[in-house]
């Protein structure tokens, strides 16, 4: 039988793997629309190219827009069932204005959390500039 602190071990080096890919440097919106092949660099060496479409719809949502750091971060946690947060204030912002939130998922304490099914919806619909962090 497994000891817990095997158990932990196992999960933090099953979480590392799943993260390899994490931009660890992020860009501006603005930084990224000047460049020929938008990308930033992994924790892994890799690049995360982002979709130039997509920076231009976000970029389109106002001035403060260029100031968006991406990719946004959202983080999902293994405690929770059901719901993920970002913790980015100018990136819960500009989602409620690309999204037409209104009200809905404020930004409390730090977090603007989300139930993961629109997360994911999310994920899908703005390829590239949203990262998923696993924890």
């Amino acid at each position: 039988m497994a000891r817990s602190g095997s158990i932990d071990k196992w999960m933090e080096l099953e979480l590392k793997r799943v993260n390899a890919g994490i931009v660890s440097r992020k860009k501006k919106v603005s930084a990224l629309l000047k460049e020929e092949k938008p990308h930033c660099d992994a924790r892994d060496g890799g690049k995360h190219e982002f979709d130039v479409s997509v920076l231009r719809r976000i970029a389109a949502v106002g001035h403060e827009a260029g100031d968006l750091m991406l990719p946004v971060t959202i983080h999902f946690l293994s405690v929770s069932q059901d719901s993920c947060y970002v913790d980015d204030e100018v990136a819960a912002s500009i989602l409620r204005r690309l999204e037409g939130f209104g009200r809905a998922y404020p930004f409390r304490d730090g977090k603007m959390w989300l139930p993961d099914s629109l997360a994911f919806a999310l994920m899908q619909k703005y390829p590239t500039a949203f990262q998923g962090l696993f924890l």
